[in-house]
């Protein structure tokens, strides 16, 4: 599926996957890259014994010629101090990891 070159940031719930899944395949990113991601998001959550304050949503950032973008947003109930240090620690756990940084995709914590 191709998807047109649009102008917009636009937040999408996760029932719009297919959008974002087409962004990352045209950018050439893999569903297991992404998994591994997520996996390792999912890991420093536990390891907190922290809960989402909200279903995660996606974040998607198109500018022809530009930038085409997907952010995974993972909201939690905790200070904009404390979730930039949870995305530190998620840098860290991909590099340890050797998960591949990619720059059409990323996931974020934020403060709910």
């Amino acid at each position: 599926m191709q998807i047109k070159a649009l102008r917009f940031t636009k937040t999408v719930g996760v029932a719009h996957i297919s959008v974002a899944a087409s962004l990352l395949a045209e950018a050439g990113l893999k569903d297991a890259e992404v998994a591994r991601h997520v996996d390792l998001a999912r890991e420093i959550l536990r390891r907190r014994r922290l809960m989402l304050a909200r279903h995660p949503f996606l974040s998607v950032h198109c500018v022809p010629g530009l930038l085409k973008a997907i952010t995974y947003v993972f909201p939690v109930r905790l200070s904009s101090d404390q979730t930039f240090q949870m995305n530190c620690e998620l840098a860290d756990a991909e590099a340890r990891a050797n998960v591949k940084r990619h720059p059409y995709f990323d996931i974020a914590f934020v403060a709910a």
